[in-house]
C-alpha cells in the first residue's frame, strides 16, 4: 500500500553506466497510467504497477445505468485498490467487472459500501470491512468467486440481498457472536465464524474537570481493565440551544493518567455559556467493541455535586464553583445562549453566600507605539487580542510577526510567538494580534506584545491583561466582566 506522498525510487547505478542516463535510463518512478476525480472532493489515480488509489474526503460518485467509473476502461488493468482515509463510501457499481482486482484497502472512514460496488471482481481474495461501516448494498460482492472469506468488525451493519452470493462453498463471514453478520451469514448459509466473544461493558471510574485555558470535562477509565493500547474514548455533546449533538473522538494515545491504572479522556474546548450542555462518554476497543457503560455529566451538573459533596469543606475550591457557575450564567446571558436554564439556577442560598464578594482591580495597561486598545474574546478559551495601527507596524502581514511575554499564575516566563499570517483585520485601518493559552487563573498577568518585521526591527507594542480589560469595562459590561474577575481571582486563590 502506498503512503500519502508517493516517492520517486532513484536507482544508482555502476560509473560504466553513466553514459546511460543521459539518453534516458534515469529515475525510476511509479508511472500514472492515468487519473480524474471521483466524487466532490474524490480524486482517483492508477498507476502503472495496477494500483488504483481513491484519496480525498467524502462520498464516491454512484455509476448507474448508461455510465461507468471513470477508470472502467482501465479495469483489465486494476489488481488492487487502496482508499485512503477521509473517504467515506464506495460508490454504485465503482468497480463492477474489475476481475483482476486482487485486493482491497479500506480505511475507518468508510461508512457505506453500495450496491453492486465489487460485482465481479473474481479475484478478489478476501476483505477486511471496517467498524465504522453501517451499510453493504445489493450485490455488492456479487460474483466474487475466488472470495474465501470477509471479515466484518461491524456488530450492526445492515445487509442488502445477495451481498455474497456465488461465492465459493468455502466461503467464510467472520464477525461476532449476535451480530447483523451472524444473522445475515445464517440467513444465506454462508460459514459463520464468531470472532472473540464482546466484552462486557463496565462502568467508568468518574468525571473531573479542568480548569486551563478553556473548560473541560475529564471521564476517567481504569486502564488494567483494557487490552491492547488501541482503544478510544467517544464523546458526544448535546448543545442546550438546540443544534444537532456533535461527536469526537479521543484516543488512548491522548488519554492523561490521573494516578495508578486510572486515565482521563478529556472532552475540552468549552465556552463559559456552555456549562449546561450535557457530554456523553463512551469507550470502545480499536474493533468498536463498546468497552465501558455511557456516563453522561454537564459542568454544571458535576459542579453541584461536587458543592454538595467534597467541596462543601474546602472554602477555596467551592468558591471556584460557585463563581464559575456565576460567570457561567453571565455569559448566558451574555450570548443569548440558553437563558432560560442559567448556569447558577440551583445554587441554594448557602451556595451562593460562598461567592466571591468584591473584587479590586487596577489598569496596567502600556501604551506603545502603534498600539490602540484591547479586546476581549470569551469562546472557548479566553483570548486577549490587541489592536494595531497599519500606520506603525504596516498592512503587509506575510512580513511581521509578534512576541508575547508574559509571567504566568506560577511564576513561569511565557513567550509566544505569533505569525504575521495569524494577524487579523480588524479595519482597514488597524489589525487584532490574539494571545491564546491563558489559564483563567492568569487574571492579572500582564500581557506584553511586541510587533516585529522580518528583519527583526520593533515596529511597535503594548501591553494590557484581563484585569486590566475588566477594570476599563466594569460598567459598560458590567455583570460579564464582575463574573469573570471573580471567577479568575477565587481560581488563583485556589491554585495558591
Amino acid at each position: 500500500m502506498r503512503s500519502f506522498f508517493r516517492k520517486s525510487i532513484v536507482v544508482l547505478f555502476a560509473a560504466a553506466l553513466v553514459c546511460l542516463l543521459a539518453i534516458g535510463i534515469g529515475a525510476v518512478t511509479d508511472t500514472v497510467t492515468a487519473s480524474g476525480t471521483c466524487g466532490d472532493d474524490l480524486t482517483w489515480t492508477l498507476y502503472d504497477d495496477g494500483e488504483l488509489v481513491i484519496s480525498g474526503t467524502g462520498e464516491m460518485t454512484g455509476y448507474y445505468s448508461t455510465s461507468y467509473a471513470p477508470w472502467h476502461g482501465y479495469r483489465f488493468r486494476i489488481e488492487s485498490v487502496t482508499v485512503e482515509p477521509g473517504v467515506t463510501s464506495i460508490g454504485f457499481n465503482a468497480f463492477i467487472d474489475c476481475s483482476n482486482i486482487i485486493s482491497v484497502a479500506f480505511p475507518d472512514s468508510v461508512t457505506k459500501i453500495a450496491a453492486q460496488a465489487f460485482y465481479g471482481c473474481s479475484s478478489l481474495n478476501n476483505v477486511d470491512i471496517p467498524v465504522d461501516v453501517k451499510s453493504i448494498g445489493n450485490h455488492a460482492f456479487y460474483y466474487c468467486s475466488n472470495l474465501t472469506k470477509a471479515i466484518i468488525y461491524s456488530c450492526t451493519a445492515t445487509f442488502g440481498s445477495n451481498v455474497f452470493n456465488n461465492t465459493p462453498t468455502t466461503f467464510e463471514i467472520h464477525g461476532y457472536t449476535g451480530s447483523t453478520a451472524e444473522a445475515y451469514a445464517n440467513a444465506n448459509d454462508h460459514i459463520f465464524v464468531a470472532h472473540d466473544a464482546a466484552p462486557e461493558p463496565f462502568g467508568l471510574s468518574g468525571v473531573t474537570m479542568t480548569l486551563g485555558s478553556s473548560l473541560s470535562l475529564d471521564f476517567a477509565v481504569d486502564t488494567s481493565k483494557l487490552t491492547g493500547t488501541d482503544n478510544y474514548a467517544e464523546f458526544t455533546i448535546v448543545y442546550a440551544d438546540g443544534r444537532d449533538s456533535e461527536t469526537v473522538t479521543v484516543p488512548q494515545s491522548e488519554w492523561t493518567k490521573y494516578s495508578g491504572t486510572v486515565y482521563t479522556a478529556k472532552f475540552t474546548g468549552m465556552a463559559a455559556k456552555q456549562m449546561n450542555d450535557v457530554v456523553t462518554a463512551v469507550f470502545y476497543n480499536a474493533n468498536g467493541q463498546q468497552l465501558t457503560i455511557e456516563k453522561s455529566d454537564s459542568i454544571e451538573t458535576y459542579s453541584i455535586r461536587m458543592l454538595n459533596g467534597n467541596a462543601a469543606s474546602n472554602k477555596k475550591l467551592r468558591t471556584v464553583y460557585v463563581d464559575m457557575l456565576n460567570y457561567g450564567a453571565a455569559a448566558q446571558v451574555q450570548f443569548d445562549y440558553d437563558e432560560t436554564n442559567l448556569a447558577n439556577r440551583n445554587l441554594t442560598d448557602i451556595h451562593k453566600a460562598w461567592a466571591t464578594a468584591v473584587i479590586t482591580t487596577i489598569d496596567k495597561r502600556v501604551k506603545g507605539p502603534g498600539y490602540i486598545g484591547t479586546a476581549l474574546t470569551l469562546s472557548d478559551e479566553i483570548q486577549l487580542d490587541l489592536v494595531f495601527r497599519h500606520a506603525i507596524i504596516g498592512s503587509d502581514y506575510s512580513k511581521l510577526y509578534a512576541i508575547a511575554t508574559y509571567t504566568d499564575h506560577y511564576g513561569n516566563d511565557k513567550e509566544i510567538r505569533i505569525e504575521g499570517t495569524d494577524f487579523i483585520k480588524y479595519s482597514s485601518s488597524m489589525c487584532q494580534i490574539s494571545i491564546t493559552g491563558m489559564s483563567v487563573a492568569d487574571f492579572r498577568s500582564v500581557v506584553m506584545c511586541r510587533v516585529y518585521n522580518s528583519t527583526g526591527t520593533e515596529l511597535g507594542y503594548g501591553a494590557d491583561s484581563i484585569e486590566s480589560y475588566v477594570f476599563r469595562n466594569a460598567v459598560s459590561l458590567a455583570e460579564i466582566v464582575d463574573a469573570i474577575a471573580k471567577f479568575s481571582h477565587s481560581s488563583y486563590n485556589y491554585f495558591h
